[in-house]
């Protein structure tokens, strides 16, 4: 159990996930839909799980508005196309590990939320 503390990136799939409360993955989900719900309420604090949940779905926000502000150019297009379904690929993936209590590095993005540390 002592692994749980360090969220570096690892994957804990096989670890007991019954100790990660239905409140704090609900708090995880509603961390990729709109992050800044569980900062609102204080959860990215709390606990481990939600703040690594935190941090992908800033950077799963980041990506959005990367892709949203690339529709803009006409030559970026299909690039902004490309963005928007990656990033859904990875907010469905972020949303089925926060429900199964998995801290799991979301591809192509989870080692740029490593490096966040102003959600503490």
């Amino acid at each position: 159990m002592e692994e749980k503390d360090n969220v570096q990136g690892i994957d804990f799939g096989d670890s007991d996930n019954t100790t990660i409360s239905w409140k704090e993955r609900w708090f995880a989900v509603s961390a990729y839909i709109l992050f800044f719900i569980p900062i609102i309420f204080d959860w990215h604090k709390k606990t481990r799980f939600v703040s690594f949940h935190v941090k992908q779905g800033f950077v799963l926000f980041l990506l959005y508005a990367i892709a949203s502000v690339s529709t803009s150019v006409p030559i970026a297009n299909i690039f902004s196309w490309a963005l928007f379904l990656i990033g859904f690929i990875l907010f469905v993936l972020g949303i089925i590990n926060s429900l199964t209590g998995k801290i799991k590095v979301l591809p192509l993005i989870g080692k740029y939320a490593k490096e966040i540390n102003f959600f503490k």
